[in-house]
């Protein structure tokens, strides 16, 4: 089955040349919507697997803020597609951990290798939450040290609780 991707652009011929180079790169469109209120209820409505997000849309929440909020709901990855790579818009993008970026004008084969890669961690990222969650709710003690300092790097809830150690 297909990837679907959410395309999150206010400017309708963008949309569509978007939409055009990822159908030619193999997947499938869910969705295209022009703000931020659009993508969250698609993104609820529609489980993309992958958003294409603009980061200057129409409505009260540009990008960056309307990538946060789907975060907050849903882990799905995010690429940012825009036009702006100027310092204080790189540095506002990178604090929601985005998947890409794509600077316009978006080629399918820039599409479809960030699209890949995103994939690509965003699976690994997800058996790593996995696996920490798992050694967290273990019943056994675990425990993991620095090998050359023995300090304790990090310690599951139930070594914290028998050894009296808190989070930090």
């Amino acid at each position: 089955m297909k990837k679907r991707i959410l395309i999150v652009e206010d400017e309708s011929l963008t949309a569509q040349l978007i939409e055009m180079a990822v159908k030619q790169a193999g997947y499938e469109v869910a969705d295209i919507c022009a703000d931020g209120d659009g993508a969250l209820k698609s993104a609820y409505d529609h489980a993309p697997d992958l958003i294409l997000m603009d980061i200057h849309i129409e409505g009260e929440h540009d990008g960056i803020e309307t990538a946060r909020r789907i975060s907050q709901e849903h882990r799905i990855p995010i690429i940012f597609a825009t036009a702006y790579s100027d310092d204080t818009t790189l540095s506002r993008a990178a604090k929601v951990s985005p998947y890409g970026y794509l600077l316009k004008p978006i080629t399918t084969v820039m599409l479809k290798s960030t699209i890949n890669m995103a994939f690509s961690k965003f699976k690994s990222d997800e058996r790593s939450r996995e696996h920490a969650e798992i050694l967290e709710h273990s019943l056994n003690q675990i425990v993991i040290l620095d090998a050359d300092t023995l300090n304790i790097l990090n310690a599951n809830s139930a070594a914290r609780k028998d050894l009296g150690l808190s989070l930090d």
